[in-house]
């Protein structure tokens, strides 16, 4: 609805490592926010006027008090914010120019609208600014980690609409050993190979490699 009523243009999505602009689809820090005036002030709260949508309630990580990853929780208030958009879709990083996307019409291949995923629900530990990162094919790491929450799973919705469940494979992504409140750049997959292999991927790869799929510029064909 949003790229309806501007030309195609999708809504604004920038940001700095942990930090959305304010001029976002979202506003801060999404570990940290108190209340949903962060969200209220985003561009997409007129399409979606509700701020509880913004949140899943299977969630129970709670805001930090600051963003360094070494402070307590706030114990007395759960994420409000726990999706993000993929980083390239609406955003103007020039680090990144080759990758970013600023019209709806620019979707159309590898992958298409039913493959290109859109929000994605971010695990707490990762979840900063409401961009979701994820190095293009040919790297062989997490930048941002899906959550999985949902019996090994996440819920990532697509551009032409739809949304799916995914249930892990591997246990990378799971990152079983950082513990609550932490904080990291890249996430490593273990035992990383290449695709050609002819054992093929390993758990891990296929988990990633299905992430990198849904954003430009793909798996090679």
């Amino acid at each position: 609805m949003y790229a309806g009523d501007f030309g195609g243009r999708l809504v604004p999505n920038n940001a700095d490592p942990t930090a959305e602009y304010n001029d976002s689809w979202m506003l801060g820090n999404a570990r940290t926010m108190t209340t949903t005036s962060n969200i209220d002030g985003g561009y997409l709260y007129a399409y979606n006027n509700s701020s509880k949508i913004y949140a899943c309630p299977a969630e129970t990580a709670r805001v930090m008090t600051t963003d360094t990853g070494t402070t307590p929780v706030a114990p007395s208030i759960t994420r409000l914010l726990t999706y993000s958009i993929d980083y390239n879709l609406g955003s103007t990083n020039s680090g990144y120019a080759e990758y970013n996307i600023a019209f709806d019409r620019q979707i159309n291949k590898n992958p298409g609208p039913s493959q290109h995923s859109v929000f994605w629900h971010e695990d707490a530990r990762s979840i900063d600014n409401g961009a979701f990162g994820i190095w293009p094919y040919g790297n062989y790491s997490w930048w941002n980690i899906p959550t999985s929450i949902h019996d090994r799973g996440c819920c990532i919705s697509f551009f032409d609409g739809h949304a799916e469940y995914w249930k892990w494979r591997g246990t990378a992504v799971l990152d079983l050993g950082v513990p609550q409140g932490d904080y990291f750049g890249n996430y490593s997959a273990d035992n990383v190979q290449d695709l050609v292999l002819p054992s093929g991927p390993t758990s891990d790869e296929a988990d990633l490699y299905k992430a990198q799929a849904s954003v430009v510029p793909g798996i090679p064909q």
